[in-house]
Order: C-alpha cells, then sequence, then structure tokens
C-alpha cells in the first residue's frame, strides 16, 4: 500500500506542477485586463516553481537526507503569503503595491535564509509557527473584510452576478484541509499525506482560478468608501445629524413607475446618483434608512415586482428567459434564485397557481 501511494504522490506532484504551470499561462496572458488576473497569474507561476522542485524528493539521497529535506519543506512556506497577498487583492482591488507585497514574503525568504545557513532545527519550527499564525491573521482578515465587501457590493449593484465572492468560503474549507496535509507531512514523511495535499491544492486553486477568470473587479474608490449600514446611528458619527434634503425623491419615484430600472440591467449606485444629480452617500443613505433596503434588494424588488405581474396575467405568452430580461436581469438563473427567494416558489410554480 505504501509504495502504491508513493506512485500515486509522485504522480500527483507531476499533474499538479503542469496543472499550475497552465493556470499561470493563462492568467499571465490575460495580465493586461486587471490586477486581479495579473497578481494570480504571479502566484500561480510561484506555486508552479514550488511543486517542480518537489521533483527532487524522488531521489533518494534529498528524501533521506533530513537537513535537504527540510530546507524544501522551508522553501515551501513562500506560497504561505503568496496567499494572503492574493486574498487582499480580491478584497480590496488596487490596495497593495509592491512594497506591501514584499513585505509579505520578506520574513518567510529570511527564516529560510537562516535555515539554509545553520540548520537549526528551532529555526525550523519558527518557520512553521509563523506560517500557522500569518494563516489564521489573514483568516481573520477574510472574515471581517469580506462581510463588508459583500455589504459594498448590495450597497452598490444592483447585479452581483461575478462580483459578489459567495464562492470563496468554498476555497476556503478545502484550503484548511490542504494545510492541515501540510502541517503533517511537515513533522512526518508521509506519501498519504503528499498525495491528499497535492490533491487538495489541484481542487482549492482550481475553485479560485475557475471564479476568478470570471470575476469583475470593481473600482477601488467603490471598495475604499464607508459602506452604509441599514439602520446607523447618528451618534456613532456616521450620518450627520441634520437630516440630507432629498431632492431627487420625487425623480427617483418617476423612475420606478416609468420602469427604468427593468430597463437598465446593470445598473450601479454611480450610475444612479449621476442621473439623479446627487451624490452617492445621500442616495444611498436614503434607500438603506427612508426606504429601509440595500440598493440591491431595492433595486430587484422592483424587477421581481414587475416580473410577478407578468407571470400572473393569463395574457402573457412571453417565456421565463423573456420575463427575466423584460424585468432587468442579466440571466435567467439568477431571476430564478431571487424570485425563489424573495417569494418562497419559482416562477414556474407561481405561473401555475396564478394564470
Amino acid at each position: 500500500m505504501q509504495d502504491i501511494f508513493e506512485h500515486l504522490a509522485y504522480f500527483m506532484n507531476g499533474a499538479a506542477a503542469m496543472l499550475f504551470l497552465l493556470f499561470a499561462i493563462h492568467f499571465l496572458r490575460q495580465r493586461r485586463e486587471n490586477r486581479l488576473k495579473r497578481i494570480l497569474g504571479w502566484v500561480m507561476t510561484l506555486w508552479f516553481a514550488l511543486l517542480a522542485k518537489d521533483i527532487l524528493c524522488m531521489f533518494d539521497s534529498v528524501r533521506h537526507s533530513g537537513y535537504i529535506y527540510r530546507l524544501l519543506l522551508t522553501v515551501d512556506m513562500l506560497a504561505v503569503p503568496s496567499c494572503g497577498v492574493f486574498a487582499i487583492e480580491l478584497l480590496r482591488p488596487g490596495w497593495q503595491r509592491a512594497p506591501r507585497m514584499a513585505a509579505h514574503f520578506s520574513v518567510f525568504a529570511l527564516i529560510c535564509i537562516a535555515y539554509a545557513v545553520t540548520g537549526n532545527k528551532y529555526v525550523y519550527l519558527a518557520d512553521m509557527a509563523l506560517a500557522i499564525l500569518y494563516c489564521a491573521i489573514v483568516f481573520i482578515y477574510l472574515l471581517r473584510q469580506a462581510a463588508r465587501y459583500n455589504r459594498m457590493v448590495h450597497d452598490n449593484h444592483s447585479d452581483i452576478d461575478n462580483i459578489d465572492l459567495h464562492w470563496l468560503w468554498h476555497a476556503v474549507a478545502i484550503m484548511l484541509v490542504c494545510f492541515a496535509c501540510w502541517i503533517y507531512e511537515y513533522f512526518y514523511v508521509s506519501f498519504v499525506a503528499d498525495f491528499f495535499y497535492y490533491l487538495s491544492i489541484c481542487a482549492v486553486w482550481g475553485v479560485i482560478c475557475h471564479y476568478t477568470d470570471r470575476q469583475k473587479v470593481i473600482d477601488r474608490e467603490v471598495t475604499e468608501s464607508p459602506v452604509m449600514e441599514a439602520s446607523p446611528d447618528p451618534a456613532a458619527g456616521c450620518i450627520p445629524q441634520t437630516e440630507p434634503e432629498y431632492h431627487f425623491s420625487a425623480a427617483l419615484e418617476q423612475l420606478e413607475a416609468d420602469g427604468y430600472f427593468c430597463r437598465t440591467p446593470g445598473l450601479t449606485l454611480t450610475a444612479l446618483a449621476a442621473k439623479l444629480h446627487t451624490n452617492r452617500t445621500t442616495l444611498s443613505h436614503y434607500i438603506n434608512t427612508v426606504l429601509g433596503y440595500s440598493f440591491y434588494d431595492y433595486i430587484n424588488s422592483l424587477r421581481l415586482t414587475h416580473a410577478k405581474k407578468l407571470l400572473s396575467d393569463s395574457r402573457c405568452s412571453l417565456t421565463q428567459e423573456e420575463i427575466a430580461e423584460q424585468s432587468g436581469f442579466n440571466s435567467i438563473s439568477t431571476f430564478r434564485r431571487a424570485f425563489a427567494k424573495q417569494y418562497g416558489m419559482s416562477p414556474a410554480e407561481y405561473r401555475r397557481r396564478t394564470s
């Protein structure tokens, strides 16, 4: 059985290296599209190099040398900050510059050099302790920043397909399995752990690359702006004590009556504020506090109301796809999800009950 997992581990090592090379080529070819893809391309290049380096472990002289084997593992730790750099770029586009990204790698690189020079086991253990601490900090950052990011998305966009990060937690769950295998093989030579480690990194980065390839990057101005809560506390200094004048409220009601929101898929808070001749902050405050919605919920409630009227009209011969399009939804899947969430049934079921 041990021989089987040894061969499987070597096979998965080579397969993973080739997969990451393909990922690197794919995203570096698209590097001019946005920073997120460019950074992911370089992260995949680093992971390819680290995986290619593991082929050295096929040689008995390397595998049975405690110093060389542990040195290779300390080099592997450079993969840890690469995950942090990518996560920050995903949640705060454009915030990182080269010095900030280099700072993530610097301590890990110094520890790697220190172990190469001294071979001291305490340096080796310090490397693992640093990796665990770094991962804990990044995980806490993800919990806080992802919640903020999702609020920001709902407060600024009417269509959140390929913008929100619902997929991120699937990737994090697989990454935890990957990290557990990594910690185990950091202390014990195990082909079984190697096999599941290579398998899990292919899975987690496959998920990340799949969604990043379609991810729309939001303007930094939006991601860095304060998010308006549904019921802000004036005493906390979130909003001015004096209620602002909502001179645009009548114009907003007229847009509702004219069906503007159904004719404008992909509408953003910025675009609507410009049309109403106001600013994003005042409009967001009005929608959040006076109307009691996030921007996303406000726009889509109007779209769903329009769709509901069409579905309940026995004279309407439009298909679900046509109703979704006429109601302002970019895709039938988004329409079905939103409708089921709002009314507790599918559009088809609602049509059968009301027609």
